[in-house]
């Protein structure tokens, strides 16, 4: 990287991290589910790990007509940094030599109910092998085969793809001369990838000989060669071709004892992205009661109207991700912050860190360590930490992790440290990972948590299966029971279930303080022992018990029909000196049915409708809902939805809710991108006596910009 582009690039990221730092203050923003997005590629496929902040159930994908475009379809069982107010997110990923560049988009919809869909737009097509959940409950995996490229002519691409612009393959290529004198390997790599999936043009030719060249500088000898043997293929004859076959034959294999395979230069790559939204809310509701006077029985209507602001901010969102790798070392690190700034007297300005970690990995003795702000990666540990992870291959297919740290959000409890280790394996059936963990976490000197587990998943040739243990020794309760798998047949029947039994939250002593207006344990052992604290924390961490089996069939080309059934409880709660004894939900049954439509308009084009009906001994109720996803070209997005929704109490109160919505994403170029969402939403309650109206309006618009 020149100077000049040094100082643009610093430049830029002092300018966005200065405003980040302008909307900063203590507390808690906007809730996240994105966690992080990363591929890995081999000679035969590129698998991407999408991990996310919250635990859920896997249930389907699709792959569009149009092949550039993966949705996964999941529901959320339990959050760490979860919630209703979700920001909408987006992590693009550059483009490498086996894969094009992606963006992973979560869109919070409020007309979609429970479920909840990732979309994966590809720069071009991909071949899809498998796709379902990834080393844990908080991660899925996306895993496509590695494009074998041939000629020239045989493939045509849009011009303007995620990270690259070929509109004018001449400048493209000027481009990739750039980035390979500045070392940047992995950028010249992917811009002469896209000129050479272009139909033959004047750069094609430079664009082979240049190719070869850069994997030659990486030490890749073995690719380099296939680059050249290529080019003599595609254009035998001419000046440059003699030129070639210099380099050809000048090319010199890695030593034989190296134990890293082919040498890498080292090399830096950068990128990320910043965005600025303003999220907007107003309600009216308006109250209808009927007044009777008894020694009249006379009538009066009495009309009450209420209306405000609920919502009016603007978050910042900065995501950066710099990477180093050479022959020995593959290390990333990674800064991700959300500002908000309210405009709301009442409602306070906020921050939050949610990451900044050095991820390290040393390659001849398989060693990797995480340190920084970071978000669990299973193994017992809850939400996110300040604290460091470390792992050590020490026999093939045999791994041992040790993680420390303090959480972040704590929440009760003062002064909480958490260490543990764990162990896992890979090696004892093809396509099965098992991990045992133990673990302990400490609160104001006293034991909050103390738990072994365990965590099995089996990723392989449809089937997909993740299970986990949880048992907590200082108490003597089960903390966590959870299984759950698809199967995706041959004829693309695609079957779930799940079984998931939970506290929530998860025991801690610290859990006693949900019902004391003490802010510490210290302080709420001067009225109670360890044991009623103990009690205590036990009977406000209730258990949820979940249990789902459905199955989606396709029955046509661009139909395919689903359904489901799920039953869910949750146990009561004590009463304490500050609130009320809670009574337990009892079952709660829900039966939903969907029919997903693909390629109906155009191939890029998606249509879901479904319908949901839930029984209780509280209430009855029924949902509808309709929502589509248009993709017209590279650059805009289109998403309308409706959804209906109707409950009768067994007190005779009816509720009704009309939402329709509509969300848009327009890409002004490969960097630059405004998105907008306008939700709608209307609600009558009905008494004996009395009747309720609200109108809400949600909306936000959003610019964000990737590097």
């Amino acid at each position: 990287m020149n100077t000049t582009a040094q100082q643009t690039f610093f430049g830029r990221h002092l300018r966005i991290g200065l405003f980040a730092l302008l909307l900063a203050c203590n507390g808690t923003a906007f809730a996240q589910v994105l966690d992080d997005v990363q591929a890995s590629s081999d000679a035969a496929t590129t698998t991407i790990d999408i991990d996310l902040l919250a635990q859920i159930n896997y249930q389907r994908y699709l792959v569009l007509p149009s092949g550039d475009t993966v949705q996964v379809y999941f529901t959320v069982t339990a959050g760490d940094d979860y919630g209703g107010d979700v920001l909408e997110e987006s992590r693009s990923v550059p483009p490498n030599a086996r894969m094009p560049g992606f963006e992973v988009r979560f869109a919070s919809s409020r007309a979609t109910g429970t479920q909840r869909r990732l979309d994966v737009d590809f720069a071009s097509a991909v071949d899809v092998v498998q796709v379902g959940l990834g080393r844990d409950n908080r991660s899925l995996r996306i895993v496509i085969r590695n494009p074998e490229r041939t000629p020239p002519a045989s493939t045509a691409v849009p011009a303007t793809v995620a990270g690259v612009d070929v509109s004018d393959p001449q400048v493209a290529l000027g481009q990739a001369k750039s980035a390979l004198a500045a070392q940047q390997y992995e950028q010249a790599i992917a811009i002469l990838n896209r000129i050479l999936n272009l139909p033959p043009n004047a750069a094609s030719r430079n664009a082979q000989e240049l190719i070869g060249d850069v994997r030659a500088a990486l030490g890749e000898v073995s690719r380099a060669r296939a680059e050249y043997n290529l080019y003599l293929k595609l254009y035998p004859s001419g000046e440059e071709t003699e030129r070639v076959r210099q380099s050809l034959a000048a090319l010199v294999e890695p030593a034989a004892d190296s134990t890293s395979g082919e040498a890498r230069a080292p090399q830096w790559m950068h990128w990320g992205s910043a965005s600025l939204s303003y999220y907007g809310g107003q309600s009216r509701i308006q109250n209808e009661t009927t007044i009777v006077t008894p020694a009249t029985n006379a009538t009066e209507i009495d009309i009450q109207t209420i209306s405000g602001v609920d919502q009016s901010a603007f978050v910042s969102n900065l995501d950066t991700s710099s990477r180093y790798r050479s022959t020995d070392w593959d290390n990333r690190f990674v800064f991700r912050d959300v500002a908000t700034y309210s405009l709301l007297s009442d409602v306070p300005s906020q921050n939050r860190l949610s990451a900044l970690f050095g991820d390290f990995k040393y390659q001849p003795l398989s060693l990797t360590a995480r340190v920084g702000r970071q978000s669990s990666t299973g193994n017992g540990v809850l939400g996110r930490f300040d604290g460091g992870t470390a792992g050590w291959s020490f026999l093939p297919g045999w791994r041992v992790i040790a993680m420390a740290g303090v959480p972040v959000d704590s929440g009760l409890g003062e002064s909480k440290t958490f260490a543990g280790a764990a162990v896992e394996n890979t090696s004892l059936i093809d396509g099965m990972t098992a991990t045992f963990y133990g673990i302990n976490q400490t609160t104001e000197g006293v034991t909050d948590r103390r738990a072994l587990g365990g965590e099995l998943r089996y990723f392989r040739a449809g089937l997909s299966l993740f299970s986990v243990f949880d048992y907590d020794v200082n108490f003597s309760e089960l903390n966590i029971a959870s299984a759950q798998g698809s199967w995706t047949f041959n004829k693309g029947t695609t079957v779930n279930a799940l079984y998931d039994l939970r506290r929530g939250p998860t025991l801690q002593m610290s859990n006693a303080l949900l019902g004391e207006t003490a802010a510490s344990l210290d302080v709420l052992r001067s009225t109670l022992s360890l044991e009623q604290i103990e009690q205590q924390a036990l009977g406000l961490s209730p258990q949820s018990e979940v249990i789902l089996l459905g199955a989606t069939h396709p029955v046509s080309s661009s139909w395919q029909l689903g359904l489901e059934g799920r039953v869910s409880s949750v146990d009561g709660t004590l009463a304490t000196a500050t609130l009320p004894a809670m009574e337990g939900t009892g079952s709660v049954y829900a039966v939903t049915a969907q029919a997903i439509g693909t390629g109906l308009w155009m191939p890029s084009s998606v249509l879901v409708l479904s319908t949901s009906r839930l029984t209780s001994d509280n209430y009855d109720a029924w949902l509808l809902a309709a929502n589509s996803r248009m993709r017209f070209g590279v650059n805009w997005i289109f998403e309308p939805g409706l959804r209906w929704y109707r409950q009768n109490n067994v007190t005779g109160n009816t509720l009704r809710r009309l939402s329709p919505s509509v969300r848009s994403q327009y890409r002004f170029n490969d960097h630059s991108s405004l998105e907008l969402e306008l939700t709608l939403e209307r609600s009558v309650s009905d008494a004996a006596l009395s009747s309720e109206t609200s109108n809400l309006l949600f909306y936000y618009l959003s610019y964000r910009y990737d590097f």
